[in-house]
């Protein structure tokens, strides 16, 4: 348990950390963009921000069965939004 602690906080928080910084700076130019195709794009970028950090902090707890479930819920999402 200690290593899978170590490893997760060497590893997966920096990781999640510049994840979150880049979603947060995706989120903030994707609201304040009027042209409609370049804020879909940025939607893109947000999903695929999402994506992988779910993916990265499953990967380091063992449970890998939410990135299926995230991919799912964001290929509805994104059907649902076009």
């Amino acid at each position: 348990m200690e290593k899978l602690t170590d490893r997760f906080i060497e590893r997966a928080i920096p990781e999640c950390f510049a994840l979150s910084i880049m979603l947060l700076l995706l989120t903030y130019i994707a609201i304040n963009e009027k042209n409609q195709n370049m804020k879909k794009g940025y939607l893109g970028l947000i999903g695929f921000c999402i994506l992988k950090l779910v993916t990265t902090i499953s990967t380091h707890i063992k449970l890998l069965t939410v990135p299926a479930f995230t991919v799912l819920f964001m290929w509805l999402i994104s059907h649902h939004l076009w």
